[in-house]
C-alpha cells in the first residue's frame, strides 16, 4: 500500500500486512513523490507523454501532479492485471486491511472501468 500522506509503502499478503524482523510494518520510508506528467496528446519534443483511458483531455492536455507511476517487470508469457480500484468490491482484501488503515483506492471515484490487462 502507497501513502502518499505519510510518505511510505507498506505490502500485505492475503490481507495480512507483512512485517520485517523487527515487527515493522514500512518497508519504506520517506518516499518523495516526483512530478509526473499525466493527459493526451503530443509534448513539447513531439513525443506521447503519457496516457490514462478514464482520464480524457483535449489533445494538447496534460497535467502536473506528485505521485507515482507503477512499474512492472515480467517474463516471457506472463501477464499482470492492475485494477485501480474504482469498483471497490473487487479489491478482495481491501476490507480487511485497507479501510482500516483510512487508505482509499486510487480510482474510487472514477464512473468509468480502468481495470487493464497486460501480456508479454
Amino acid at each position: 500500500m502507497l501513502n502518499l500522506n505519510e510518505r511510505s509503502i507498506l505490502f500485505s499478503l492475503n490481507g495480512e500486512v507483512m512485517m520485517d524482523p523487527l515487527g515493522q510494518e514500512i518497508a519504506f520510508k520517506d518516499i518523495k513523490p516526483q512530478d509526473v506528467i499525466l493527459g493526451c496528446g503530443e509534448g513539447a519534443e513531439g513525443k506521447v507523454i503519457a496516457y490514462l483511458p478514464h482520464l480524457i483531455f483535449s489533445y494538447f492536455a496534460y497535467i502536473v501532479a506528485k505521485g507515482f507511476v507503477p512499474a512492472f517487470t515480467l517474463g516471457s508469457g506472463q501477464q499482470v492485471r492492475i485494477n485501480f480500484g474504482n469498483a471497490v468490491q473487487t479489491l478482495k482484501y481491501f476490507t480487511i486491511c485497507g479501510l482500516q488503515e483510512g487508505y482509499s483506492p486510487f480510482a474510487v471515484y472514477v464512473s468509468t472501468y480502468c481495470a487493464n490487462t497486460i501480456t508479454v
